[in-house]
């Protein structure tokens, strides 16, 4: 291992070649034994909700590109998933281990937002015949920048990337940014709502009431700094206002957890808000401060690469809306889910 703490090239070639042994030992089989593919990577994290967990990591050669959470939702005889995952040999790593556990054809894939560690994992479940889900945000978000997000996901993640490739989602759900409405594919029981302009374009959200389940991919981090990027700082907190009244106990986001990682992720955004609204009564401007520090949030993965990003990104649009009125403090949250 280097002083970067990545492994040699040898090491990851040989990861490689164990997925791929793996992935076409499963097909090939068709997994009636499960313990024929060791080990199994899906976690039951309520009935029928199952989790490949991402990992509180940025985008490396060393994990293969997989630091987000893949979702399967089993009902009957089928299966549906959502955010495939990275790279072409982890969708067929995924898909494997489907067969594998559960041992069920997966009838459709939703891709929740247009990132690259979400949705390149597509063609493995393209090549089976799975449709390919999206809103029409994600999907026209996905043709511009999907070429670009190969690239970068190639040369940061090298050999684990080879051969993935572009599939834009052919199936498009209009959904509501205010209403939640019954997914046009998918298992019975959950409901499906697209928070537009938040985290990106638009972030599709899963929630089950019965036992109060929520799948919030791109809306909710767990020790990884939340990424301003094609979304709003405002709007984003919104979104998670609307989740936390919901009073979810199972939040499935960018890792596994709980409510709390919801409060977290907003804790960061507020601070964040606040430390550009505190800097403009100063009469800083965005060409003198490069970055605003918030050492509570500076063990968080990503944080030395992406505070100046995100400080930037929130000043735009904080300073101007506060140079049309005062720009009101994020209001406390309710009273914590029970």
């Amino acid at each position: 291992m280097n002083s970067a703490g990545r492994p040699s090239a040898w090491r990851r070639l040989l990861s490689l070649l164990w997925v791929a042994t793996w992935v076409a030992a499963c097909l090939g089989t068709g997994c009636k034994r499960a313990q024929a593919c060791e080990p199994q990577p899906l976690n039951q994290v309520a009935p029928g909700v199952w989790a490949w967990a991402g990992q509180d990591q940025e985008l490396s050669a060393s994990n293969q590109g997989h630091i987000t959470t893949q979702v399967v939702l089993q009902s009957g005889t089928q299966t549906w998933v959502i955010d495939p995952g990275p790279t072409e040999a982890h969708g067929q790593a995924l898909r494997a281990a489907i067969a594998c556990q559960l041992n069920t054809p997966v009838a459709g894939v939703w891709n929740s937002h247009a990132h690259a560690e979400n949705t390149l994992g597509n063609q493995a479940f393209l090549r089976s015949g799975s449709a390919i889900w999206a809103t029409p945000e994600t999907q026209a978000a996905m043709r511009e920048r999907c070429p670009s997000c190969l690239a970068h996901l190639l040369e940061t993640v090298g050999p684990a990337a080879t051969g993935t490739s572009i599939a834009i989602p052919e199936r498009v759900a209009t959904l509501s940014a205010k209403a939640w409405q019954a997914a046009p594919d998918g298992p019975s029981g959950w409901q499906l709502r697209a928070f537009k302009a938040a985290h990106s374009e638009s972030d599709t959200v899963w929630w089950r009431a019965q036992d109060r389940v929520l799948i919030a991919a791109g809306l909710v981090y767990q020790k990884r700094l939340p990424e301003l990027a094609q979304g709003g700082l405002r709007a984003w907190v919104a979104a998670l206002d609307a989740l936390w009244a919901l009073k979810p106990r199972v939040v499935i986001g960018q890792m596994v957890g709980n409510a709390e990682d919801l409060v977290n992720t907003r804790r960061y955004l507020c601070a964040l808000q606040d430390a550009v609204l505190e800097a403009l009564g100063r009469g800083e401007t965005a060409s003198s401060v490069s970055t605003l520090p918030l050492p509570e949030f500076s063990d968080w993965a990503g944080y030395a690469s992406r505070q100046g990003f995100n400080t930037q990104r929130a000043w735009r649009e904080i300073e101007s809306a506060w140079m049309q009125g005062p720009v009101q403090p994020c209001a406390a949250l309710s009273k914590a889910p029970n």
